[in-house]
């Protein structure tokens, strides 16, 4: 239902999995890294959309509000 960007995000999760299988069975702090980086970047524009809704609805309720209260 996602489309491209359900696509995308799939290719990245799946990308950022085997970066933290072989960083762990090659012992190579560097790809752990790697992960532990882009799932830093990818929770950050998480929390932008999630902050973005919330500030989004809270500017659609508030005409409906500031009616009730007039």
């Amino acid at each position: 239902a996602g489309g491209e960007i359900a696509a995308n995000l799939d290719a990245l999760y799946a990308y950022i999995s085997g970066q933290l299988l072989m960083g762990n069975i090659k012992n190579q702090p560097a790809l752990l890294e790697e992960a532990h980086a882009l799932l830093t970047e990818l929770r950050a524009a998480w929390n932008a959309i999630a902050s973005k809704q919330a500030t989004d609805s809270v500017d659609t309720d508030a005409p409906a509000l500031q009616r009730v209260s007039a």
